[in-house]
């Protein structure tokens, strides 16, 4: 593998999509456990079959139906999911389809309207409060 620094989005997003997968390795830790990685996100939206670093926070979103998981530090793991999925054409498939699917749940877009929804009902039940505080 050579690194080669920036490349155009187009070029990325060929390059992206020829790989067998994406790897997500954390070191786990007492914050890294909390928390996801856009790259993964990133990884699913597209449709790349993910192998990830198995924490709490990931774990809490997806199972071993839609990420490859190995333990952290385990470098031997991480080979071993590396390799299956490379001859397991049928499983990245199944990963990928799995992991989209599951992403869609959480996406974004849903994460903006679920905050907006949440924001619009603050303020509805602040006015109502408001109302009712004048009119005693």
């Amino acid at each position: 593998m050579t690194f080669r620094g920036f490349v155009p989005d187009d070029e990325l997003l060929r390059r992206l999509r020829a790989a067998h997968c994406g790897v997500v390795p954390v070191l786990r830790t007492v914050e890294s456990d909390l928390v996801h990685t856009y790259k993964m996100f990133e990884y699913m939206a597209l449709g790349i079959p993910v192998v990830c670093t198995r924490t709490s926070a990931v774990q809490a979103y997806f199972d071993d139906s839609c990420l490859y998981f190995f333990e952290s530090g385990d470098e031997q793991g991480l080979a071993r999911a590396i390799v299956d999925l490379y001859a397991n054409p049928a499983k990245r498939y199944q990963l990928a389809k799995n992991a989209l699917r599951a992403y869609e749940q959480v996406a974004p877009s849903k994460q903006q309207a679920a905050y907006a929804s949440l924001v619009q009902q603050l303020v509805e039940d602040k006015g109502q409060r408001l109302s009712l505080q004048h009119e005693n």
